[in-house]
């Protein structure tokens, strides 16, 4: 709960942290997505004023594991309309599909997309659709949505089978309570912060390069990483064993066209994305479920079909042996964060800057910094993609480094927890390691005043 998970993890709480202090995402702080993350975390970040920054960035984690048990249940009450083996093979992989264990447990935004996707699936499809339910469901997806813009693409298709399956009044429900819900969210910060807000959520994300290689990106959404590194035979075998599973469900199983339909056009925002960060990979977790939950009803007889317990037993072991292998071959995830020794060492300083925001929560000086006046940086390397016109690669972009140094330099002390990552030049490091070393382990290192 007090570790260090995820870089991202600081740069969303972080806003959120800002946002019930006055600062806006966009006007005042770099947020390089919608700003929903930041509205849905903002009564866990309210809390860090009666229990410390730490107590609730450690209560928020438990919150996001929270929603990754409504996510199993809502996967259980989709697959469960097609049969109950479905249901529980279904629950049971993505209970133990490790990118969706592996963003389930801090502040990172597909908890929420997955979320919405499955709370659309559950009010649009099934025998009791009802106005009621669109409506209702529909403003709580479009405020999920708001965390992530590519959750429109998965309920821009659960909207088009709506509306063939049940008219374009009931389709036209379901989108105008999603848009409200989206917009109720989003436009606040727009007036605000029209052009700033535009450029961070838009153009900055679409300026972004990566590799692309076809092969590399479908063995890291897989979960095989570690166990097939060159991205050969293991990862097609794979791919194609997806495909024939996905096709029988699709013969089968009437509802898993909407699922299959789901995870092809997932995979084609995962593959044509700039880029595909780790996080990304659990994006396709509850179709990928969904269509597995298929095969195990269709493999125990079909709809409707008695179950025959030995069967099913084996089918749900299967599965289990199945999501498991991510665990066996799963890269690291985060590390001890000393916030004891940290915090003793930055103890005293009016200003503490950071190339982490979750360095600062967890030695619980991101308040004492706002109160004293001092440089707030969210999304530190995140700043990369501000300086446009020059190279995206950090360190090969002379603004970043002066971006970094200028606001690293302003404190009293300094905390660097990603020096490999950060890209700093030679000369950026060197500027910082005038300092005198306060504090330093393998992941940490405080540096003490100028001199």
């Amino acid at each position: 709960l007090f570790a260090a998970l995820n870089p991202d993890e600081g740069a969303y709480y972080g806003a959120s942290l800002g946002l019930v202090n006055g600062l806006l995402p966009y006007r005042d702080l770099l947020l390089l997505h919608p700003p929903g993350i930041a509205v849905l975390l903002a009564p866990f970040a309210a809390l860090s004023q009666l229990t410390g920054e730490p107590d609730s960035l450690a209560i928020m984690r438990l919150g996001v594991v929270l929603l990754g048990g409504l996510n199993t249940a809502l996967v259980y009450g989709v697959a469960r309309r097609v049969g109950t083996p479905a249901a529980i093979s279904a629950a049971l992989f993505y209970a133990l599909w490790f990118p969706a264990v592996r963003v389930e447990r801090t502040s990172l935004l597909e908890p929420f997309v997955i979320t919405a996707i499955l709370v659309a699936l559950l009010v649009t499809t099934g025998p009791r659709v009802s106005n009621r339910r669109l409506i209702v469901g529909g403003l709580v997806v479009g405020v999920l949505a708001s965390t992530k813009m590519y959750s429109l693409v998965p309920l821009g298709i659960i909207v088009v089978a709506l509306l063939f399956n049940h008219g374009w009044r009931r389709a036209g429900t379901f989108l105008l309570a999603l848009a409200g819900g989206f917009v109720a969210v989003c436009l606040p910060f727009f007036i605000l912060a029209p052009g700033a807000m535009f450029r961070m959520v838009l153009t900055d994300q679409l300026g972004r390069d990566g590799e692309t290689y076809f092969w590399a990106r479908m063995r890291d959404i897989l979960a095989l990483t570690e166990l097939d590194p060159s991205a050969g035979a293991v990862t097609m075998g794979t791919v194609a064993l997806v495909a024939v599973i996905a096709l029988i469900a699709c013969i089968w199983i009437p509802p898993a066209r909407l699922w299959a339909a789901l995870l092809v056009a997932q995979l084609g925002v995962l593959l044509s994305a700039p880029n595909l960060f780790i996080n990304y990979t659990a994006y396709t977790s509850a179709t990928l479920a969904l269509l597995i939950g298929g095969v195990a009803q269709v493999i125990c007889g079909g709809v409707g079909a008695q179950v025959r317990p030995i069967r099913f037993v084996t089918v749900a072991l299967a599965v289990c042996l199945f999501a498991g292998l991510g665990f066996l071959n799963r890269p690291p995830a985060g590390y001890p964060f000393p916030a004891t020794d940290v915090s003793a060492a930055v103890n005293g300083a009016s200003c503490v800057t950071a190339d982490s925001a979750t360095a600062l929560i967890l030695t619980n000086t991101f308040h004492s910094n706002l109160a004293n006046g001092c440089p707030v940086v969210v999304d530190f390397t995140g700043q990369v993609y501000e300086t446009r016109g020059y190279p995206l690669s950090r360190s090969e972009n002379p603004e970043f480094q002066r971006l970094a140094l200028e606001y690293l330099n302003q404190g009293e002390r300094v905390i660097i927890t990603r020096q490999a990552a950060d890209g700093f030049t030679p000369e950026t490091l060197a500027n910082i390691q005038r300092r005198p070393i306060l504090y330093t382990n393998k992941n940490v290192t405080v540096y003490g005043p100028l001199p």
